[in-house]
C-alpha cells in the first residue's frame, strides 16, 4: 500500500512538474518569431491532456465514481476530437464498466452506443483498435456492430428504456431480414421486441427525478469548479435524498439556497458552494402523437 501511494505521489508530481514546463514553453513559443503559431498550438494540445490526465488520475483515488465518470468523460472527449480512435473507444469502455458498477444501465447502453456508431453495416474487415478488450471473435465491422447492438438492446432493458430498444431492434430487425437473412435471429429478436411492447403498457415505471447541480469556488477540482452538470436521480430518489448524498461527498461545501446564477465573488473564491434544484425534462412530441388518443404509458 505504501509503495502504491508513494507511486501515485510521483505520478501527480511528474505530471504538475511537467505542466508547469508547458506553461513555461507556451510563453517561449508566443515569445518566439517562428513558433509563434505552431509551437503555441503544441504546447496547448499538451497542456489540454495533462490537465486532463492529472484529473482522471486524481478521480482515480478520490472514491467518488461521479467525478471519475466526469474525468472519463473529459478524456474520451479529448481523443475523439483528435481523432485517436483507439484510444478514445478504450476510455468507452472504462466509462461503460463505471456506469455497470453504478447500475446506470441506460447510461452503458448509450455509451456503448457511441462504439457502434463507429461501425458500419459492411463486411470491411474491422481493425484492430476497433475491437478492444471486450472484443468478439468477429471479421467484418458488421458482425461487430450486431453483437455491440444485441449488447446494447440488453442493457436498455435491463434500464428500462424500452422505446430505444425497440428502436435500435428494428434496425438489427432489418438486417437480419433482408442482408444476412438470419429467420432464426430474426424470429429471437422479435419475441423480444413484442416483449418491449408489453413492458411499456403493463411494467412499473417510476419516473425518476433530475437534478441540475452547480459547483462553485476553486476549493472544487478543475473539472468541476464554476460548472453545472444535471443528474438523473435514481429510482424514487428525492431531492432531500439527492441533497444528502451530494454533501455527504462534499462535506466541506456551502448550500445556495437560490436557483439564480452566483455572483462572480461566490465564482473567484476558494471556498467550495453547492448549488442543487430540481429539473424537468421538456417532452419532445412526435409529429404523430398530435391531436391522438395516445395512452399516457407511452407518453413517460
Amino acid at each position: 500500500k505504501n509503495a502504491e501511494f508513494l507511486k501515485c505521489l510521483f505520478f501527480l508530481f511528474f505530471l504538475s512538474s511537467f505542466q508547469c514546463t508547458c506553461h513555461s514553453l507556451l510563453e517561449h513559443c508566443r515569445k518566439h518569431k517562428y513558433l509563434s503559431s505552431s509551437g503555441e498550438v503544441f504546447a496547448l494540445l499538451v497542456s489540454s491532456l495533462l490537465e486532463n490526465l492529472l484529473d482522471y488520475r486524481t478521480s482515480m483515488h478520490d472514491g467518488s465514481k461521479e467525478n471519475r465518470m466526469s474525468c472519463t468523460v473529459n478524456v474520451l472527449n479529448f481523443y475523439k476530437e483528435k481523432k485517436r480512435e483507439d484510444i478514445y473507444i478504450r476510455y468507452l469502455y472504462k466509462l461503460r464498466d463505471l456506469h455497470i458498477e453504478c447500475e446506470n444501465y441506460t447510461e452503458a447502453a448509450y455509451t456503448l452506443l457511441l462504439h457502434a456508431e463507429l461501425l458500419q453495416w459492411s463486411d470491411k474487415p474491422c481493425t484492430p483498435h476497433l475491437l478492444q478488450r471486450d472484443s468478439y471473435y468477429v471479421y467484418s465491422q458488421q458482425e461487430l456492430k450486431e453483437k455491440l447492438y444485441q449488447e446494447i438492446i440488453a442493457f436498455f432493458d435491463k434500464g428500462k428504456m424500452w422505446e430505444k430498444a425497440i428502436q435500435l431492434s428494428k434496425e438489427l430487425a432489418e438486417m437480419y431480414e433482408n442482408k444476412v437473412f438470419d429467420y432464426e435471429g430474426l424470429s429471437i429478436l422479435l419475441k423480444k421486441w413484442a416483449t418491449f411492447y408489453e413492458n411499456i403498457m403493463k411494467a412499473m415505471r417510476p419516473q425518476p427525478e433530475y437534478f441540475a447541480v452547480g459547483y462553485y469556488g476553486h476549493g472544487f477540482p478543475s473539472f468541476l469548479r464554476n460548472k453545472i452538470f444535471i443528474y438523473r436521480g435514481k429510482e424514487y430518489e428525492r431531492r432531500e435524498d439527492f441533497n444528502l448524498k451530494l454533501l455527504t461527498q462534499f462535506p466541506n461545501a456551502e448550500k445556495l439556497s437560490n436557483t439564480t446564477p452566483p455572483p462572480d465573488e461566490i465564482k473567484a473564491s476558494l471556498k467550495q458552494y453547492v448549488q442543487c434544484f430540481t429539473v424537468k425534462p421538456v417532452m419532445n412530441l412526435p409529429p404523430n402523437f398530435k391531436d391522438k388518443p395516445v395512452p399516457e404509458q407511452i407518453l413517460k
